[in-house]
């Protein structure tokens, strides 16, 4: 993830001296996205700050709203549920009127997700769901079946097993029907769930 950080900074560069503030921004978000993963924090934040800044004062909003998407992501990351909530919220009121399905899609489950860490699920739920319709449009299904997965087991923890059975069978469907890679994620869910239920045997059996 360095070696990814130190090639985006220098496409960044690059795009700079020939004048794509388009490019360099979305370089620059990258690097911070790398940064995210390998879990440097701080170096991450100051990327993304850089991307947004240089998306901004271009109006260039592609790349802004990658750059706010990774920034939810950090925030999520790092246990900031409200600096993630009011990224992902801005993003949606604004730049993502650019954004195709899949982006849009990210951004309402980022939303979703801090609103959940944040102990206001039933805000939640609907915007869960629309997170699920644009994802399902932009055709990315596994994708798709771990959101279902999470879903159910934000229902599991909310101690509402009917809602959550049908979430989990919806992902496990998807699963199957498209021989996606969101299989364990589907399975260890269904199995707290079971777990939950009292059926110990077949929570054994799917962990």
């Amino acid at each position: 993830y360095q070696d990814a950080r130190e090639a985006f900074w220098a496409a960044a560069a690059g795009a700079m001296r020939v004048g794509s503030a388009r490019d360099a921004a979305m370089n620059w978000s990258n690097a911070g996205f790398a940064s995210v993963v390998a879990m440097q924090y701080r170096t991450a934040l100051e990327d993304l700050s850089r991307a947004r800044r240089t998306a901004e004062a271009a109006g260039e909003m592609v790349p802004l709203i990658y750059t706010l998407s990774n920034l939810a992501g950090l925030y999520l990351q790092m246990g900031a549920p409200e600096d993630a909530l009011h990224i992902s919220q801005e993003a949606l009121a604004g730049p993502a009127g650019h954004a195709n399905a899949g982006m849009r899609g990210i951004l309402f489950n980022q939303e979703a997700q801090a609103l959940t860490m944040l102990g206001r699920f039933p805000e939640a739920e609907p915007i869960f769901r629309q997170s699920l319709a644009q994802i399902m449009d932009a055709g990315d299904l596994d994708a798709a079946a771990r959101w279902w997965a999470g879903f159910g087991s934000y229902y599991i923890d909310a101690g509402r097993y009917e809602d959550a059975e049908r979430a989990l069978s919806e992902a496990l469907r998807l699963v199957r029907t498209h021989h996606l890679k969101a299989a364990a994620s589907v399975l260890s869910n269904l199995a707290k769930l079971r777990g939950k239920q009292g059926d110990s045997a077949t929570a054994e059996h799917l962990f």
